[in-house]
């Protein structure tokens, strides 16, 4: 009987978040295919931006974090983790691990975006690499698994030792062969309460 009380109560009770669960004070997040995904608030409620498009969300009951929704989409952050990472789930396609980005000055995390008259095959692989000039031993990488044209956004974290590194990027297709790089560029110095953030050309 208890049991069966209890079932009940969770099933009508109203959606929400776990009170320590936090969406990123920025309310934008850098996914791992180079989406930008980004939170707002209308009068009508909270909604997504994503590839362009605004999408209506509604909040879901979680045990712990937040969830959100919207048609062929959801959005989940686990407990104060989601004020850095969120997974974004589509429709018949992997999940993927989006980044926060800072609304303030965060050191060591840069930020930015490649760009390029550059076409993108299928299954190609960007890096986005952080080293001091003529080594070949970078000092921080990630890889981006590019879900859609340029431009992209990126998101790397690096040690705080890292003066005189360079940024760069890399295009590789499905078999490795190098397709596009940019230029190297200096690591930024983030301007006073923002974070580093830099925009790489393919060429």
């Amino acid at each position: 009987m208890h049991r069966t009380l209890m079932l009940i109560i969770l099933m009508l009770a109203p959606a929400r978040a776990d009170a320590a669960a936090r969406i990123a004070e920025s309310g934008r997040y850098i996914c791992t295919d180079g989406n930008d995904l980004r939170f707002d608030r209308r009068g009508y409620g909270p909604v997504l931006i994503l590839d362009g498009r605004e999408h209506r969300l509604a909040q879901r009951w979680v045990w712990s974090g937040f969830r959100f929704t919207a048609p062929g989409l959801a959005v989940r952050g686990r407990g104060r983790e989601g004020e850095k990472t969120v997974t974004l789930s589509r429709s018949n396609r992997p999940d993927l691990l989006c980044n926060a980005v800072p609304a303030g000055t965060s050191p060591g995390v840069v930020t930015g975006s490649v760009t390029g008259a550059v076409t993108i095959p299928q299954g190609a692989r960007l890096t986005i690499t952080l080293a001091r000039p003529g080594s070949t031993t970078p000092i921080a990488s990630t890889i981006i698994r590019p879900g859609r044209t340029l431009p992209l956004s990126w998101w790397l974290a690096y040690p705080t030792n890292a003066s005189g590194a360079v940024l760069s990027a890399t295009l590789r297709n499905a078999q490795g062969l190098l397709l596009a790089r940019s230029a190297a560029t200096p690591l930024p110095t983030a301007p006073p309460r923002r974070h580093a953030a830099a925009t790489l050309v393919l060429q």
